[in-house]
């Protein structure tokens, strides 16, 4: 699903466009932190001065009303998507100057825009969260749109 989200963005017209993208293995010398990990997708929109963040997730069908408490846990307590993609969002915006120059965009007035993408339909049951999830359905949408 990354890299059809990928391919995506750029057949949209953002550019530059990075998949599965580490920054700290990326750009060694830039001293960013190892415990990031990678951003599924970056796609910059560089006429409307956007940085899209995109975080893939693809998801388990549920049967039942059991099955579905349980990926809520799963997801939001036992493994932490959503803070560990918190962080990345908080570290971009934080270190926008940092992250634009070393990505080579020039000046640093960028709007982050964060996307959890999921391949289902899904909401957080347990935390209100600071990004929105949207399906991929939704994202292809919103791309045709601009």
């Amino acid at each position: 699903m990354v890299q059809d989200i990928a391919s995506a963005f750029i057949e949209t017209g953002f550019h530059p466009v990075f998949s599965e993208f580490e920054l700290a293995s990326r750009y060694p010398q830039s001293d960013f932190p190892d415990n990031l990990g990678d951003y599924d997708v970056i796609a910059v929109n560089q006429a409307q001065k956007e940085i899209w963040l995109i975080e893939s997730k693809v998801l388990q069908n549920v049967g039942s009303i059991y099955e579905d408490q349980m990926q809520q846990k799963s997801f939001f307590f036992q493994h932490r998507d959503d803070e560990k993609f918190q962080r990345r969002i908080d570290y971009i915006r934080n270190e926008l100057g940092k992250v634009t120059s070393v990505l080579k965009l020039g000046c640093v007035d960028y709007v982050v825009i964060p996307y959890m993408v999921t391949n289902k339909l899904f909401t957080s049951r347990y935390k209100k969260l600071e990004f929105p999830i949207i399906s991929y359905h939704e994202l292809m949408k919103k791309l045709e749109n601009m």
